[in-house]
């Protein structure tokens, strides 16, 4: 329904309502009046009647009498006249009145008694009609009663030409109200509205499946479009936000990578450059072993040795972040990678008072892979989770053979999965996503160089897998290994 239409019976319907409750009282009152002025001239008529037969009686003219009472019948608003006698017998009536029996005896009887009026109404032939009973009176003495009856009827006339005014006003102010309605309701509502709509779908044009089911108003309309404009504007709003953040991510990992390259440059110039000093303090040291005997001297050169060996690995892993190195790819059977990880760091494991166990699918297939490498990649993840370890903690290392299917990957064949399942003390939400980036570390300054899962992360990257984590704070962490069972797709590339 438009808004015309409801403007329209909103301001109709309470002036039509006042128009018939208005009229109603103006036919009660209209009624009422007009019941009172035909009684006033009612009795007018009877009491001129009442002085005509009693002269005429006085006189004994009572042809004259017959006379006058037809006479006063064929007035038009007089049905008829009755004469009765001083005993209450019927003397004479109009024609008119033959066929409608006088019933009111007990009136009658009053009248001839009191000499007073008595006046009734009642229907004749489906009439309204009011009766009035006189006395007549000679010489002091009653000696019978007349009854004069006129009719209502043209009250229910004069009503029923009040209502078709009242009708034919009513209907001419609805015609002037709906011309009028609709005449502000186009200028002042609906064309202000059409505008509003079009600009708000000119920000973006509603698709035809869109559009409503039902028909609207103009407001609920003009409702619809601004729900809608808001819901793109905000759609908008949040892809721009979300286009603004992924421009800002790609500028920092931009800027990251520069930075990371350049580090690289750095490290392998530093690395060559601290590696000859290395070799020789080493050899000096080794030197040293064998020349003295001396406790105090041995104690100090084999920590010499110790410290230029640890140096040695932190540049070594320099050496495999920044410069690329080609991978020896052959058959290798992960189990046994595993196998002698284990044997080399249960000593460790003991002496931490922690406990490692393997957990070993036996069908599982090999892989084609780097063996030395994928051997530094599960040192360094053993090694990262026992130092996430307290006494007594616990570490799983597991092997399942997965389809892509079941792991989500985008590759079609078959991967090999390595778990290493710690009791340690997990990695916060915050910082899980950067455990791979170069120099970051999680462990006190002096105790890693935040290369190891970096480098790990490459290694398994160039076999065409990939590492993800699973970790939260005092849960304990997941680490898995995943390598393709086939080819990987860069098998002699060297890592970038």
């Amino acid at each position: 329904m438009s808004i015309g239409t409801r403007l329209f019976v909103w301001v109709a319907g309470p002036i039509v309502l006042l128009l018939l409750c208005a009229g109603y009282l103006e036919e009660r009152s209209s009624r009422a009046r007009l019941r009172d002025e035909l009684a006033r001239e009612g009795r007018a008529i009877s009491r001129t009647v009442q002085l005509a037969i009693e002269d005429a009686l006085r006189d004994r003219q009572l042809d004259d009498v017959r006379d006058l009472v037809d006479a006063i019948s064929g007035y038009e608003r007089v049905l008829g006249v009755r004469l009765f006698g001083a005993d209450g017998g019927h003397r004479y009536q109009s024609q008119s009145l033959t066929q409608y029996p006088f019933l009111n005896p007990g009136s009658l009887e009053r009248v001839l008694s009191t000499r007073e009026l008595v006046e009734w109404r009642r229907r004749i032939g489906g009439q309204p009609t009011i009766s009035f009973l006189l006395p007549l009176v000679y010489r002091d003495t009653v000696i019978g009663a007349v009854e004069v009856i006129q009719l209502e009827s043209y009250i229910e006339e004069d009503v029923r030409a009040t209502r078709r005014s009242i009708a034919l006003l009513t209907a001419v102010m609805i015609i002037a109200t709906g011309l009028t309605v609709s005449i502000v309701a186009t200028l002042a509502v609906a064309r202000p509205i059409e505008r509003l709509v079009a600009t708000a779908r000119a920000i973006q044009p509603m698709h035809e499946e869109d559009s409503p089911k039902r028909r609207e108003n103009e407001f609920e309309r003009l409702d619809r479009e601004f729900r809608e404009m808001i819901a793109r504007l905000d759609a908008a709003s949040r892809s721009l936000v979300a286009e603004q953040a992924e421009r800002r991510r790609v500028e920092a990992n931009l800027r990251s990578a520069e930075r990371l390259a350049s580090v690289g440059v750095l490290a392998a110039g530093l690395a060559h450059e601290i590696g000859t000093p290395l070799n020789v303090i080493s050899g000096r040291a080794e030197i040293l072993l064998r020349r003295e005997s001396s406790s105090i001297v041995t104690e100090n050169t084999q920590i010499i040795t110790q410290q230029v060996d640890r140096i040695s690995g932190v540049v070594r892993r320099l050496l495999d972040f920044a410069k690329a190195r080609d991978l020896q790819f052959r058959e290798t059977d992960i189990h046994l990678l595993l196998g002698r990880v284990h044997e080399l760091l249960a000593p460790e494991f003991s002496r931490r008072g922690l406990h490692c166990g393997l957990d070993l699918r036996a069908d599982l297939p090999a892989i084609w892979g780097d063996a030395e490498r994928l051997t530094d990649v599960f040192l360094n993840v053993t090694v990262n989770a026992m130092d996430a370890m307290e006494v007594g903690g616990t570490l799983k290392i597991w092997t399942d053979l997965v389809s892509a299917a079941d792991s989500s990957a985008e590759a079609t064949e078959e991967f090999v999965v390595v778990g290493f399942d710690d009791s340690g003390h997990g990695i916060s939400p915050e910082i899980v996503d950067r455990i791979f980036d170069p120099f970051f570390s999680t462990k006190d300054v002096g105790h890693g160089t935040g290369l190891g899962l970096s480098v790990s992360y490459g290694i398994v990257t160039d076999h065409g897998g990939r590492m993800d984590v699973d970790s939260s704070p005092t849960q304990g962490t997941r680490m898995r290994v995943w390598l393709p069972l086939g080819t990987p797709s860069r098998p002699e590339g060297p890592r970038a």
